[in-house]
């Protein structure tokens, strides 16, 4: 699917109402910065801590409810 850029702002505004691009904004950023401390430290002998699997598919969870909806306004903008 494309989407312009006009388009898009529309349907950003529509789901920003609620608070959702706010939401997928700090869910994708806090995922980032747990990618990249994973990835860019490394420290010998010392044992690495992560979230366990439900939180990580619940934080997912969050994001692609957003995506879907987002999904669904661009379908419905056509």
């Amino acid at each position: 699917m494309l989407v312009g850029l006009r388009k898009f702002e529309t349907i950003e505004n529509k789901l920003n109402k609620n608070g959702d691009i706010d939401r997928l904004k700090a869910s994708l950023g806090s995922f980032k910065k747990k990618r990249d401390e994973a990835a860019h430290s490394h420290i010998n002998n010392v044992i690495r801590n992560f979230d366990a699997p439900s939180k990580i598919l619940s934080d997912w969870k969050i994001v692609y409810d957003i995506l879907k909806k987002m999904e669904k306004e661009i379908k419905e903008s056509r």
